[in-house]
């Protein structure tokens, strides 16, 4: 469908072809060229469902798009190089994550990822552990994290690492396993 052609008008050549279907044919290699150039770099992944299928579409063309304004705007940008688009594209996915990952250097952790990242570097992990005075009592019932078959729910917490635990994998004073 086009809105340029308002008279069905037909070419004059042998082919008798109408003159918006002649209009398609010289300029459809511009659509040809954005899937050849997309195709080289694409995040596309096999998907049975189209809304995400539409949605790497969108990213794959907007990220073309976005090198091709970036290379007009600077064309001296990297002008040696030869893979000028993959290099603009690892630039793009960097500059795009990197605010999230220093947002969550600070995002403050569960008591269990908390003491793990502790060990890891290397910290005794009593620095880690939120004392139990200040701590508020649970006002949820969750699944316990030790039983693994039939995961019980309970409202009990162990004062240490402030896990849910049920009472069969606790001690008297409601201590998980791993706290005592």
């Amino acid at each position: 469908m086009s809105t340029v052609h308002k008279a069905a008008t037909v070419s004059t050549g042998e082919d008798r072809k109408p003159d918006v279907i002649l209009d398609y044919n010289k300029t459809k290699g511009g659509v040809d060229c954005l899937d050849q150039m997309v195709a080289a770099y694409t995040c596309k992944r096999k998907s049975n469902r189209w809304p995400m299928v539409v949605f790497s579409n969108m990213l794959d063309v907007s990220a073309l798009n976005a090198f091709v304004l970036w290379s007009g705007i600077n064309p001296a940008w990297n002008a040696g190089k030869t893979f000028r688009r993959r290099i603009f594209l690892e630039e793009l996915g960097k500059a795009l994550v990197s605010p999230l990952i220093q947002r969550r250097k600070s995002v403050p952790r569960g008591a269990a990822s908390l003491r793990m990242l502790n060990q890891i570097r290397g910290q005794p992990s009593s620095e880690s552990i939120p004392s139990t005075s200040t701590a508020t009592p649970p006002t949820k019932r969750k699944r316990c994290h030790v039983c693994t078959s039939n995961r019980k729910k309970t409202s009990t917490v162990c004062p240490k690492c402030r896990e849910y635990i049920c009472k069969e994998h606790s001690v008297t004073i409601t201590t998980c396993h791993k706290c005592m």
